[in-house]
This record gives C-alpha cells, structure tokens and sequence, in this order.
C-alpha cells in the first residue's frame, strides 16, 4: 500500500491535496478542492474508515451521488480516488469532448462589436476585442497593467504565475488606444466591473449564439491557425506549456484543413 493509500480516507484526500495543490495556480487549486469536497460529500458516513476498507457498494454510492458531473469534473475526481482508494479503480474515466462550437465568423464579430459599442455605461466592446486580438483568459486580463504593454507584446501571468506575453496583432493598437482613455488610475489595461450582461445583450441584438470570455480565446487560437501560425507559437502566446499538444488534439479538424493547404504549396 502507498503512503497516498495509508490511514483513513479523510487523512488520505487532505494529505493528496496537500501534495497536489502545491505549486499550482490559485484557479487549479480551488478546482482541487471543490472535487475533494464533492468526494467528501459523497462518503461523509465512511470518512473515517481506512481506504482499502471502502467497499463496491460504497463505490457504487459515489457513483449515485456524482454520476451527473460533467466528463472532465468525473475524470479529475476519479484520478483523485484511483490514488487513494484501492476499490475505486474499476470506475472508468469518460471521453472528453475536445471540439468546441465554432468561434463568431468575422461578420458576426463585427456585429457584435458594433452592439456592443452601443450599450450606454458599458465597457463590454473594449474588453471583448482585447480578448479577441490577446487570447488571454479573462482572469489573466484582467490582471495587466499598463506597464505590461510593450511597443510589440503585452506580457502577462500564465497559469502557475509563469510570465508569458503575446505580440500585439493587427487592430490591437486601437483597442489600447480606446482603453487608455477609459483608465481610472489604478494602472490595469481593461476598466473593473463584470461584462457578462453587456455580452449576453450584445450577442442577443447581434443574432449570434451566447458568448463567454473563454469563446475569445477559442477564436483568437482559430483565427490563427487559419492565419498559418504554427501550433508550438500559437502555444506560447497562449500560455501553454507543453509546445502544443492540447492544441493539436483540440483543433485538429483545422490543422487537417491547414496541412492539405500547406500541402498545395509544396513543389518537388
């Protein structure tokens, strides 16, 4: 038995998350946590018992009580129990849905925007095209300052802190200009306040499906691959890691449009 799988399940799940969250970024770490309480939530009456003493029908209770998680919620708390309890491990993690809707076409964007600008005491036009021309997630824009912005990239902190930055592409020098002026003083780049009722009514008047913050940097990511950009750049504007990896797997029906397209060129 492992030193993750020793002593009660309550002393288990505390000690893997002890170990786990250590390091991460504070997004990472509270989604930890949340799986840690649904677990705890589900076995509250066996919490005290040891993990190889969890028995097929308390698993089958925790199937009961969380089987209506989403796949990637269901896949992160099964990774949590196959490491701590021995009689989890025959529940079988599900397959992720790695496509997303298609981002906004230019056309609907630009309705979009113009709704948007028309939405009296709302920012919501400036903070959905810096989203769009960055590709940052929204808990990262909203985190950087004018001192970040340089004469060819906005630098910014990545997950795990890790300092990343993204060039400034066409049409993002008059979004900052329009940014500037709305500065209050307190040196951040988009002005404070939540835009999601801006959105929900701007996408409603532009007669596009509803939008969310991370549906910017779907299409900030699409629009560059259509662009040519290669993936492992695409990877590092966007602040991933791993030189392209998780792009590849979920974009992969543009890539097989870019490769032929690239194939076309190619003269022997």
């Amino acid at each position: 038995m492992s030193a993750l799988e020793a002593g009660t399940l309550r002393r288990a799940l505390t000690r893997w998350l002890v170990v786990h969250r250590a390091g991460k970024a504070s997004t990472t770490r509270r989604f930890y946590w949340q799986n840690i309480k649904q677990i705890r939530r589900a076995w509250r009456s066996i919490l005290e018992r040891r993990t190889d003493e969890v028995s097929a029908d308390d698993v089958a209770r925790f199937v009961l009580s969380c089987d209506h998680y989403c796949p990637s919620r269901w896949n992160a708390m099964l990774t949590i129990l196959h490491s701590i309890v021995p009689a989890s491990r025959v529940l079988k993690r599900r397959p992720l849905k790695l496509t997303r809707p298609p981002p906004p076409t230019q056309q609907e964007f630009a309705r979009l925007v113009e709704e948007a600008e028309g939405l009296a005491r709302s920012h919501a036009a400036e903070v959905i095209e810096f989203l769009a021309h960055s590709g940052l997630r929204i808990t990262a824009a909203k985190n950087v300052r004018w001192s970040d912005v340089h004469e060819n990239r906005i630098e910014y902190a990545g997950k795990g802190g890790k300092i990343c930055s993204v060039p400034i592409i066409n049409g993002m020098r008059e979004v900052l200009e329009r940014l500037k002026k709305l500065d209050d003083g307190s040196g951040h780049v988009l002005p404070r306040g939540t835009i999601k009722r801006g959105l929900a009514v701007a996408c409603a008047r532009a007669g596009v499906r509803h939008l969310n913050h991370h549906d910017f940097r779907h299409m900030f990511i699409t629009r560059s691959i259509e662009s040519g950009v290669d993936i492992p750049t695409i990877a590092r504007w966007v602040g991933h890691g791993d030189g392209g990896a998780l792009l590849s797997k979920r974009y992969f029906h543009l890539l097989d449009g870019h490769s032929q397209a690239m194939a076309a060129r190619v003269k022997i």
